[in-house]
């Protein structure tokens, strides 16, 4: 956490021993915790499972996903473990869900929490966020009013310094506006020159309160996404899925309701969710025309990310041939409104990527990857060059394409595993 507006509390840890004298206890300074802004937002139903949805009245409670970032900072003591702990987060709070923690990435701990809406059971996916190997997790509280997350080293040594960030969903009531709670750390600290010496335990003199106003999930996300413009300027996406027709009737249901499940988890994890596309169904895929207002060089690098993401997930347990894979078309330009639809050169020419046979080629070719990015030039100059998060201009070759009605055009292909 360089940026001081980040830090919302410094967290002192003392170690405590018993003494003679008036004071029957003595606490030494030997290390610190920076922990970042409490986060709570609500969580859609529809992001729960299934079955858990059955069994509980959304008309009388709330489901609150709790973020908090923290750092082990760089210094003469070094940590053998970290325990990071939220007591009593609400009246009537009851621990549904704790996630793994997590590295935070480099645009700093807020920075990158407050565009990004994380699964309720998050799972990292080789996505670049998952924390180095060699490092333990402990999780307790679930079912009580107590979250408790304790990193460990698995070989021994110590943690790496750095941002953290941990996460879970609590059930409060309906008519709970904030969350309340206080954080409670606690760690095992070695001195580098003392390594003989076993760990010194320290925890915090007093618990760190905090109330922070629980937020509402599109609120959050449109406010996190959306900039101001002229909307003259719009980002098109279209998306087909390969080797559809071949499918019997019932895959073609399963298929359509796969890709509308991707598209909506990665819009909503991306920030944004997918009610303010305009959509336009094409049966084996989808032509999008977003929101005129959408910062696209800050969205797209999130929902191409995410959508790698979802494809994992929801391909995870198909058979090989019952995969939904898909090319995947981004044109930007001038769109407007029109009888049937929509008018813009931008439409047709992120359909046409999509379709076109350089694309189709190299999903057909490499059956290890689920989705194969087509991109314009415009697209390729405006946002991948310069390597936002999540994107890599290596990852992505020009191809010499032939598109009806523009003549020869280059795209720029991505295949992702």
């Amino acid at each position: 956490m360089t940026d001081d507006s980040e830090v919302f509390a410094t967290a002192e840890l003392r170690s405590f021993e018993q003494v003679l004298g008036p004071s029957p206890v003595r606490s030494t300074p030997e290390g610190e915790i920076l922990f970042g802004h409490v986060q709570a937002r609500e969580v859609r139903p529809e992001l729960f499972p299934p079955a858990f949805r059955a069994l509980t009245d959304f008309a009388d409670w709330r489901y609150v996903r709790v973020v908090v970032p923290f750092e082990l900072p760089a210094g003469p003591a070094e940590f053998a473990d970290a325990t990071v702990a939220i007591l009593r987060p609400g009246p009537d709070a009851i621990v549904l869900d704790l996630e793994p923690p997590r590295r935070a990435d480099d645009g700093g701990l807020i920075r990158a929490l407050a565009a990004t809406a994380v699964p309720v059971a998050y799972d990292s996916g080789g996505d670049g966020r998952a924390l180095p190997d060699g490092i333990a997790v402990g999780t307790s509280g679930q079912g009580f009013n107590v979250m408790r997350w304790t990193l460990s080293s698995s070989r021994g040594g110590p943690l790496p310094p750095g941002g953290f960030v941990v996460a879970g969903v609590v059930q409060l009531p309906r008519a709970r506006t904030v969350l309340t709670g206080e954080l409670a750390p606690q760690a095992a600290l070695v001195r580098p020159m003392l390594r003989l010496r076993r760990p010194i335990p320290t925890r915090t003199l007093d618990p760190i309160p905090f109330t922070v106003p629980i937020l509402g999930a599109p609120l959050a996300q449109r406010l996190s996404t959306v900039d101001s413009g002229d909307g003259t300027q719009r980002l098109c996406v279209a998306v087909d899925i390969e080797s559809y027709s071949p499918r019997t009737t019932a895959g073609h249901l399963d298929a359509q309701r796969r890709l509308v499940r991707a598209l909506d988890l990665a819009a909503e994890h991306a920030g944004m969710t997918r009610d303010l596309w305009q959509n336009q169904p094409q049966g084996d895929g989808l032509l999008a025309v977003l929101p005129p207002t959408l910062n696209a060089p800050r969205y797209l690098p999130d929902l191409l990310h995410e959508l790698r993401i979802a494809l994992k997930e929801t391909n995870r347990f198909t058979l090989p041939e019952a995969r939904i894979r898909l090319r995947l078309g981004l044109q930007l330009g001038l769109v407007a409104d029109a009888a049937n639809g929509w008018a813009g050169a931008a439409v047709v020419e992120a359909c046409r990527l999509r379709d076109c046979g350089p694309a189709r080629d190299l999903l057909r070719d490499d059956l290890t990857t689920d989705l194969v990015i087509a991109a314009s030039q415009r697209v390729f100059d405006d946002i991948i060059r310069d390597e936002p998060r999540h994107l890599r201009r290596a990852d992505f070759k020009p191809a010499e394409v032939e598109l009806k009605g523009s003549g020869q055009s280059t795209a720029w292909l991505s295949a992702t595993a």
